[in-house]
């Protein structure tokens, strides 16, 4: 299954036939922490379109409807600037 343009798999660590999101309950025995679930999928989702661009960051924004700024922006907030490095 595909979400978008996006392999399932991408947002959920998972093989594409399983369709339910990991929940590490041994890491979180009161639940799931939302906000840190949502920084796990944007990184992925980022990752993601770096790799699929060749590390092109305006292809990349592109892919995830976004302006390259933002890309930057948010590659900074999530410190993910390891990536570009490997990229580019």
């Amino acid at each position: 299954m595909r979400i978008g343009c996006v392999p399932i798999s991408v947002l959920f660590h998972r093989h594409a036939e399983e369709h339910q999101p990991i929940v590490q309950t041994h890491e979180h025995p009161a639940g799931v922490s939302l906000d840190d679930r949502l920084r796990e999928v944007e990184s992925n989702l980022i990752s993601w379109a770096l790799k699929v661009s060749g590390g092109n960051k305006s292809k990349a924004a592109e892919l995830l409807t976004i302006k390259r700024s933002t890309l930057g922006d948010r590659i900074k907030k999530l410190g993910l600037g390891y990536l570009e490095s490997q990229e580019e």
